[in-house]
């Protein structure tokens, strides 16, 4: 019993260690973390890609052309992300940043729409429509400071849960 007790413990611990560890790189860089992950990512990819050709070069008369075009599919798209990280991250969040901004003008026609209609609420809709479509404009200018806060906030989570852990585990 106690020496399961101390394995939990141990378990604890260097999952605490580590999830802090882990938090304080990515706090002290955290798009050059999100572009490592991205070319990391593009890495396997490939890797599964150039795997899918073998395969399908080796077992052709078996093969579809579906295995040809997915490894292909994989490949190229891996490759991209492996040599180009930083478009690929920047493309992502503009495109998330102009969903923002359509979404904040089609909330102001809806706001506009109540304000004519004499809704109570329209003034303030109209008020979070505006304030959406800044937000939207924001982004899509600077996509890797929201590339950096996503990434300080998930560093920040992770040295206070790696914080909490220890604590928990010198309380045990």
């Amino acid at each position: 019993m106690a020496n399961s007790f101390q394995r939990a413990r141990t378990t604890v611990i260097l999952m605490g260690i580590a999830s802090l560890l882990t938090g304080v790189v990515i706090l002290l860089n955290p798009a050059g973390v999100a572009l490592f992950l991205t070319a990391l990512f593009g890495g396997v990819l490939a890797i599964a890609g150039a795997v899918t050709l073998v395969g399908y070069a080796r077992a052709r008369d078996v093969s579809t052309q579906s295995d040809l075009f997915v490894g292909l599919v994989e490949l190229v798209f891996g490759a991209i992300l492996w040599f180009w990280p930083g478009m690929f991250v920047n493309w992502l969040v503009v495109i998330v940043g102009v969903f923002i901004l359509f979404s904040g003008l089609g909330d102001f026609a809806e706001a506009r729409s109540l304000a004519a209609l004499g809704a109570p609420a329209a003034g303030m809709g109209t008020v979070l429509a505006v304030l959406t479509v800044i937000f939207g404009v924001l982004v899509v200018a600077s996509p890797f400071a929201l590339v950096d806060l996503m990434f300080s906030i998930a560093g920040f989570g992770l040295v206070f849960n790696g914080v909490t852990e220890l604590v928990a585990a010198f309380r045990m």
